[in-house]
């Protein structure tokens, strides 16, 4: 568990969140870590600075597929489920 703490970012991803903040669009993570993972994660992969937030589902103890994680973000980012594009990295998130 502990590798996840420090994965990489795909190469694509600062170029990606850069351009979207350009756009004028909150960027996150919704993630089923706790938020000391989450935050150890983002930092060694040096996309800090590119997210507005990470979510984690710590606070809720259940994980995704539930749609209550899903409503994390929602209420987090304060937009409407329909204004939030969800890009997962793995396929089970799909």
């Amino acid at each position: 568990m502990s590798l996840y703490e420090e994965l990489p970012a795909y190469a694509e991803v600062p170029a990606v969140l850069g351009q979207l903040k350009e756009h004028g669009l909150q960027t996150a993570i919704l993630s089923n870590g706790t938020e000391r993972m989450l935050g150890s994660a983002v930092r060694s992969a040096k996309i800090g600075e590119l997210l507005d937030h990470l979510i984690s589902v710590d606070e809720l103890a259940i994980y995704k597929t539930h749609p209550a994680v899903y409503r994390l973000a929602v209420d987090e980012l304060a937009l409407s489920p329909d204004r939030i594009c969800f890009t997962p990295s793995n396929a089970w998130d799909v």
